[in-house]
């Protein structure tokens, strides 16, 4: 019948959108790991940290 058909057609279309959305959350989690953070910011190591002094001391509260 017409509704069974309809039926199996919203089935395999929903099946689909789903392998698609793993494969695509699959892809950008791949890309983000391999593309910097963001614009302008590099990554240290932590030799590489310089440690600075306050310019005034710490207030106690």
């Amino acid at each position: 019948t017409t509704v069974e058909s309809i039926k199996g057609i919203t089935a395999a279309t929903t099946l689909q959108i789903s392998k698609d959305d793993v494969t695509l959350a699959q892809n950008l989690m791949e890309i983000k790991a391999t593309k910097p953070m963001a614009k302008g910011v590099t990554i240290q190591e932590p030799s590489e940290f310089r440690t600075t002094s306050p310019s005034q001391p710490l207030q106690p509260l």
